[in-house]
């Protein structure tokens, strides 16, 4: 089982992405007996940040800079936790082996 948890970064707070956001907020604990994985909500980007959701997020968890996903290390954490061999990571960007 992994002991570090899987950050997972959202573009995007429309139908799809609240509703994504919804289902990592409160079924984390489903997910992980399921999986054995934990997942992290770790940020949210969206441009608007102003209008009212239909979800409640946790103070911090919504940004409209697209760039904060890369500071918070999402893909490397993915990446790493997929154990591709093939694959690296290099400033936030997947790079395929040769």
């Amino acid at each position: 089982m992994i002991q570090n948890p899987v950050r997972i970064g959202l573009v995007g707070l429309g139908t799809v992405g609240t509703g994504v956001a919804k289902l990592l907020l409160e079924d984390l604990d489903a997910i992980y007996r399921r999986t054995g994985i934990r997942l992290e909500l770790a940020c949210i980007v969206d441009q608007d940040i102003k209008t009212p959701r239909k979800i409640t997020l946790p103070q911090g968890l919504l940004s409209p800079d697209l760039n904060r996903i890369l500071m918070i290390r999402v893909f490397k954490s993915a990446s790493n936790w997929l154990g591709d061999k093939n694959s690296q990571t290099n400033s936030g960007k997947a790079v395929r082996g040769r």
